[in-house]
């Protein structure tokens, strides 16, 4: 696993990707405003693969690779989702206080971890507030169980519409009744993939999981067992999948049936599933597609609907089509692909490149919401000695 980014390390990085020339600056406040909007998007695990550093005005977006890594996500998908919708939320929240931005991504080849040069662009006229931005902190993962009510072909419009702001992204949605069945299937069982993965249950449970309100608390982070929506019979189940021993068991018999169906039932009773689409796979598609899914996402959050992703099929197959698919075995690799495809075929991408999925519905407000680092803890200011 790789070691945590360092704020030497983040300096050394910045130095050599400074804007020169006469650039305007952000001031400081400007800068904690921004920040906390980009630390308000959604990641997987709720992990926050970001830290930031402010020098000499300008804002430069890092990839901390230890918290953005998972030993089956060889592809890297799943950090790219969440920085690019970071990037997203801080490009929403500027329009909202009519600052331009001039944003570089992935500026320096030999250096990945630097997703993006964030600076003041006094240049830009006339900015429109983004509608978005109202709904940066309000958004969140739901995961009640679906109210079956249809939803509006002008909310699902809208939602196309805030998606296609992205350059090169497209969004689909099923609606078909035995096409959700079909796609529910496909995403139950690459779920039970995942948690039937040694390595996989190690990261879900191990590091991923807040089994208590005081430990959520306490790392602001990870996905707190109260989120999960979970009844009193099957919070006990999922205790005891915890526990690395009886996944053995369960692996041993071919079993998790149970799971498929927990997951298989929430997906299918959900009146629409929503895929981000993106032209191309690299770095920056990715990022895009994380730009992407957070607007469809706080696009929904302004009509009230829940949302929940359920992209394991997509994530999954990224790693085996990416990533050499470490962490699993052949016959583990060749279920997903089989899940990606069904996905794929469902929603008629054709050849564009599945990035993200989630199922979209009506339902009660969530019990809890997950927590967020704090702004001390993701960012850092540095001033340059000047001789």
């Amino acid at each position: 696993k790789p070691a945590a980014l360092t704020t030497e390390q983040m300096i050394s990085v910045a130095e050599q990707a400074m804007p020169t020339g006469a650039q305007e600056r952000f001031t400081d406040e400007e800068i904690r405003m921004l920040v906390e909007a980009g630390a308000h998007a959604p990641s997987g695990g709720n992990l926050q693969p970001w830290n930031f550093l402010a020098c000499e005005g300008h804002l430069f977006l890092f990839h901390d690779l230890e918290r953005g890594y998972s030993a089956i996500d060889g592809g890297g998908l799943v950090p790219a989702i969440g920085l690019g919708a970071c990037l997203e939320n801080i490009r929403i929240a500027a329009s909202s206080i009519g600052v331009g931005l001039n944003i570089s991504t992935l500026p320096l080849p030999d250096a990945q971890e630097l997703i993006a040069v964030i600076s003041k662009d006094g240049s830009i006229k006339n900015i429109v507030p983004d509608p978005l931005a109202q709904w940066i902190p309000q958004r969140c993962t739901n995961r009640k169980k679906p109210i079956k009510r249809a939803i509006d072909d002008s909310v699902l419009r809208a939602m196309a519409d805030a998606v296609a702001e992205v350059t090169r992204c497209e969004m689909h949605t099923v609606v078909d009744a035995e096409a959700r069945a079909a796609i529910a299937e496909a995403i139950a069982s690459a779920e039970l993939v995942r948690v039937l993965s040694p390595i996989g249950h190690d990261e879900f449970f191990g590091h991923e999981v807040r089994w208590t309100t005081q430990e959520a608390e306490a790392t602001r982070d990870g996905i707190d067992l109260a989120t999960m929506e979970l009844k009193p019979s099957a919070r006990v189940a999922f205790k005891v999948a915890s526990d690395p021993a009886t996944m053995d068991l369960l692996r041993l018999w071919n079993g998790g049936s149970g799971f498929k169906y927990a997951t298989r039932g929430s997906v299918t009773d959900s009146p629409a599933l929503c895929l981000i689409s993106t032209d191309r796979n690299d770095p920056g598609a990715m990022l895009d597609a994380g730009r992407a899914m957070e607007r469809m996402w706080l696009a929904a959050t302004a009509h009230n609907l829940a949302v929940h992703p359920v992209s394991a099929p997509i994530l999954l197959a990224h790693n085996v089509r990416f990533g050499g698919g470490k962490g699993m075995n052949p016959a583990e690799r060749d279920a997903v692909i089989r899940t990606f495809e069904e996905v794929r075929t469902r929603f008629k991408v054709g050849d564009r490149e599945p990035m993200f999925l989630l199922r979209l519905c009506h339902a009660p407000p969530p019990t809890a919401r997950s927590l967020r680092r704090s702004l001390e803890e993701v960012l850092h200011f540095y001033q340059v000695m000047h001789a």
